[in-house]
């Protein structure tokens, strides 16, 4: 066994050299990033090498695999007994390699191996399958040639095997029609009105569902990010009064605002919240969800992913049981490299339980920004390939919706329902809106991402849909378009009502909703330079770690953060706002589709009333 222990020692660093290599293309240095680690504290630090130990774990696994069914049988070749070992290790981290370029092309360890052994690996993974499966099936019948393996055992194990993995790609279905009529709301990050209604052919499950019922064409988010967003969503208050003013601000700070859970927990509503990527919004059960479906939140999910970004720990997010294993990497959007986007859905509904009515929150993230995703299935072909990745990030979302929307009704929920479609935020991809003035000069309006920018459409318009389900069927409603402004805010009401008498009645709006930005870093500001290394340098001394490893914003730095905000007044006709930049008000006429118009002055009234909220805000540190 001693042979077997060197091998396995330089091939587990061999392995491991891509994943280095990966660190090095994220602009980091192994000792500024192990440096992170120690900083995060001594038990971030212990789960970050127990991860890494699975990986090697994993590894050992595969490479004794190898060894007893590939090396055995060519150590007896008439070969030197050095050339042979140099011939094995080469052969067992080249088919590391391959299945990495074939099954996981967005992985950090197919760019880094794409340094070391060049592109095309791909090819030669039927080769090395081939050459794998030869060799089980010499050790196999070797072992049966010299009765050490019964074939009843044999067979056994292979059916065992079967079964398993049947059940869990199957996962438990369950009828869950409960007495209380159920309700669904399903969000989806990024994507704004003007983008959706240009593609409804890219998104026919979403734009199915929005024909099916009520759809709002002048829907728009009173923060573009997503933690504040959804926190408006449950509680149907504006950021100030909630206190989710930024993302990753402290939870003991926002989830005790009375939200809709607490009534649909009085009626004994199952109540549950899914999302695959916790980056920026740690929403949890402190909110009142009896179940959070997605990945462990917290600072672990920034320092893991590179370390167990290899191709086997890669297949085994596939399965389900690894959430418990690697809660931080399974089921998260930022690990795009193995994320599965029905293995996510699948969690979702197996978190369905027989007897209660549910209450079901879920949110989607592959079309948040990098807007990567191993599924994307055809290629859209734009003028950029900034839009080309969003609109596929669209489609895989779309076809996520799709199944989602299809196991609610295999399983009994939408006899008696409500679906609410909306996104949290739009986006803005760096496209000319308009020609406008601004301080009587001409510009254009054009910007990147969302929460940044109070004039742009394209970041604060969103999509909001209402499908109502009676007895099975679909209740064509009187208005299936409605142009009148609403907001995030309007949603809880609904709910409540919804829950409460059975109608669905249309969403309350009104004249004017008060409108901010969010946290904004000169990194971030164009997408199309932007570098990962530079965001993450701003954005350092602005979190904090707590005891139970979550990042948060350092209190003492939100009165200068909270003056950066620009905040507005968003009416039928016109919007107003104050610019911290320029520390001055401005106004704009709005078009019907609410899109900026001509600047005006700013009138005394909406000044008033955006001058009252920041001093709310000052009042409060």
């Amino acid at each position: 066994m001693r042979k077997f222990f060197i091998l396995l020692s330089a091939f587990l660093l061999l392995s491991y050299v891509p994943v280095l290599l990966g660190l090095l293309s994220a602009g980091l240095s192994a000792l500024q990033y192990f440096g992170v680690i120690y900083d995060a504290g001594f038990a971030v630090l212990i789960a970050a090498v127990l991860q890494v130990a699975l990986v090697f774990l994993v590894n050992t696994f595969f490479f004794a695999v190898l060894y007893f069914s590939i090396y055995r049988p060519l150590s007896k070749a008439p070969v030197g007994r050095w050339l042979a070992d140099i011939v094995f290790l080469l052969f067992s981290f080249l088919f590391l390699v391959s299945i990495s370029f074939f099954f996981f092309p967005l992985s950090k360890y197919s760019y880094a191996s794409s340094l070391v052994v060049g592109d095309g690996m791909a090819a030669f993974f039927y080769f090395f399958v081939g050459l794998l499966a030869c060799g089980l099936l010499y050790g196999v019948l070797r072992l049966r040639a010299a009765r050490r393996l019964p074939l009843s055992a044999f067979i056994s194990i292979i059916l065992m095997l079967v079964v398993v993995s049947q059940y869990a790609a199957e996962g438990e279905r369950v009828n869950a029609a409960g007495s209380e009529r159920n309700v669904f709301i399903i969000g989806v990050d990024s994507l704004s009105g003007q983008a959706f209604e240009s593609n409804r052919g890219l998104m026919p499950n979403t734009s199915g569902l929005l024909l099916s019922g009520v759809e709002y064409k002048r829907a728009y988010t009173t923060l573009g990010r997503t933690y504040p967003a959804w926190v408006s969503i449950l509680t149907g208050a504006y950021p100030k009064d909630t206190g989710a003013f930024f993302n990753l601000r402290g939870l003991s700070h926002t989830s005790t605002h009375p939200n809709v859970l607490g009534m649909l927990a009085a009626r004994g509503y199952r109540k549950v919240y899914a999302i695959d990527e916790r980056r920026f919004n740690n929403m949890d059960e402190s909110f009142g969800f009896d179940v959070v479906v997605g990945p462990e939140a917290g600072v672990l999910d920034f320092i893991v992913q590179p370390l167990v970004d290899t191709p086997l720990s890669n297949m085994l997010f596939q399965f389900g049981f690894t959430s418990r294993l690697l809660p931080w990497t399974k089921n998260n959007v930022a690990a795009v490299q193995a994320y599965s986007d029905s293995g996510f859905v699948d969690d979702v509904l197996s978190s369905v339980q027989a007897g209660p009515s549910h209450f079901m929150a879920v949110h989607f993230e592959t079309s948040h920004f990098p807007f990567k995703s191993r599924h994307f299935d055809a290629e859209v072909i734009t003028t950029s390939s900034l839009s080309d990745r969003y609109l596929n990030a669209l489609k895989v979302v779309d076809g996520q919706i799709g199944q989602l929307v299809e196991g609610y009704r295999l399983r009994g929920l939408l006899n008696d329902a409500l679906i609410i479609v909306l996104s949290d935020h739009g986006e803005a991809l760096g496209a000319v809106e308009s020609e406008i003035t601004l301080d009587r000069q001409s510009q254009s309006l054009a910007s990147y991402g969302h929460g940044t920018n109070l004039l742009s459409d394209h970041q604060n318009r969103i999509i909001m849909g209402v499908v109502q389900y009676e007895e099975g069927k679909l209740v064509k409603p009187a208005r299936p378009v409605i142009k009148e402004q609403v907001s995030l805010l309007d949603v809880r009401a609904l709910v409540e009502n919804y829950v409460k008498t059975g109608q669905v009645s249309r969403l309350i709006g009104g004249d004017c909703i008060i409108v901010e930005t969010g946290l904004r870093l000169p990194a971030a500001e164009n997408y199309e330079n932007l570098k990962e290394s530079e965001v993450v340098k701003q954005g350092a001394g602005l979190y904090q770690l707590s005891s139970d490893g979550l990042l948060s914003l350092k209190e003492d730095l939100l009165p200068e953060l909270l003056a950066m905000k620009d905040v507005g007044l968003r009416c039928v006709n016109k919007i107003v706002w104050f610019s911290a930049h320029k520390n001055r008000y401005y106004a704009y006429s709005l078009a019907d589709d609410g899109r900026p118009d001509f600047e005006i002055e700013p009138d005394e009234y909406s000044v008033n009333i955006i001058a009252k909220y920041r001093e709310e805000y000052n009042e409060r540190f």
